[in-house]
């Protein structure tokens, strides 16, 4: 009781005018229906999509709702926003997103739950209300979506420090082929990266992915291939790439072929990955 009046307070914070618009009763219900899809088992990101009927969820719901979990971090809202427009739901009624501390057990059902301010991890919740879809499978289809570009987001947070440590170190190497080079021009060129990097890194770039390629010698061909265990944010699923099974160079592209010509130090290009 004491953790469903904690959650009550903290959304209905959050949306005011909203509930308001709702008779006591739906409004109770929905609250209900949000903190038992909040707190109960589950994974670390879980999102669902639904119109709510007073058999399913207590109320009859003017619209449909979705509603996500995620551990706290940037961009949360963004997302979402952004796969509702791809979607065709730009009417947003409205938008609740309190965050919440909470610690859960194995099974990530909540053993803990209070206010921000209270010491703890911090999770985001966030409820929408859209018009109503009457089509079941496109509720399901949006929360798929919505779940896989959370779970990217997730990805990208998480790996962006060691993301930044990486175009740092890579800088730093730069600087010492700079400097130990008697080609004035590749010196020159070595310099220049380096510090296009680290402009990047002190804020002129959010950086969402890296991975490492190198070629590898096997039976006297020479193969293109991802390094193990390089991958970073969204180039973290190293399985998706083109080569995660070595290819030989010579049935790579030209482009491809190209950006590993001897001396080339910086190819910048459009990425197929979609940005979360």
């Amino acid at each position: 009781a004491a953790q469903l009046g904690t959650f009550a307070r903290l959304l209905a914070a959050r949306g005011t005018g909203y509930l308001d618009t709702l008779a006591d009763e739906d409004a109770a219900a929905l609250v209900e229906s949000a903190f038992r899809f909040y707190v109960g088992p589950g994974p670390v990101v879980r999102v669902r999509a639904i119109t709510p009927t007073y058999a399913t969820d207590g109320w009859d719901a003017p619209g449909s709702i979705i509603e996500t979990c995620i551990p706290d971090r940037p961009f949360v809202v963004d997302t979402i926003r952004e796969r509702l427009a791809a979607a065709g739901l730009t009417e947003v009624r409205a938008l609740l997103h309190p965050v919440l501390t909470v610690r859960r057990d194995a099974t990530g059902r909540v053993e803990f739950l209070a206010p921000p301010e209270e010491p703890g991890g911090h999770e985001s919740f966030v409820h929408v209300a859209v018009p109503p879809l009457a089509d079941p499978a496109r509720l399901a289809r949006l929360a798929e979506e919505i779940r896989g570009d959370l779970e990217d987001v997730r990805l990208v947070t998480d790996d962006f420090a060691t993301m930044v440590a990486r175009a740092q170190a890579v800088a730093g190497q730069l600087d010492v082929l700079g400097r130990g080079t008697p080609q004035a021009q590749v010196a020159a060129e070595a310099t220049v990266v380096a510090d296009f990097l680290r402009w990047l890194v002190d804020g002129a770039f959010v950086f969402l992915g890296y991975r490492e390629y190198g070629i590898v010698a096997r039976d006297g061909v020479e193969l293109l291939a991802t390094r193990p265990g390089t991958g970073l944010g969204l180039l973290r699923r190293e399985m998706r790439s083109s080569f995660a099974v070595p290819r030989p160079l010579a049935e790579v592209s030209d482009a491809v072929r190209a950006r590993l010509a001897p001396g080339r130090l910086l190819t910048v290009t459009k990425t197929l990955a979609v940005s979360p």
